[in-house]
């Protein structure tokens, strides 16, 4: 006799952007913007990155780059090695 698994009729759909708990997708863009740039991303990767979603949602592409650079103008510290940076800038080349 086969075993009732009650959970394998259970679904259920994500209606809320990642990242915006309380606050607009414009909101969470910037500040994705701004995390790309303290955890030392590329600015070469983050100017497609941006292209992209601009395609996608022109207003959050616009906030992703203006949290970048917002960022990059406070000269906000990062919180990584320069070892880090450059490895994780490489790892962001190697995926086009």
């Amino acid at each position: 006799m086969e075993k009732h698994d009650p959970f394998l009729r259970k679904r259920f759909h994500h209606y809320r952007t990642l990242g915006t708990a309380g606050r607009s997708s414009v909101a969470a863009s910037f500040s994705y913007g701004e995390k790309d740039y303290y955890l030392g991303g590329s600015p070469l990767w983050q100017l497609f990155r941006v292209a992209y979603r601009a395609t996608k949602q022109p207003l959050d592409g616009a906030a992703l780059l203006a949290g970048y650079c917002w960022a990059a103008a406070r000269r906000m510290r990062r919180p990584v090695s320069l070892e880090v940076m450059r490895f994780h800038r490489r790892e962001q080349m190697k995926k086009n």
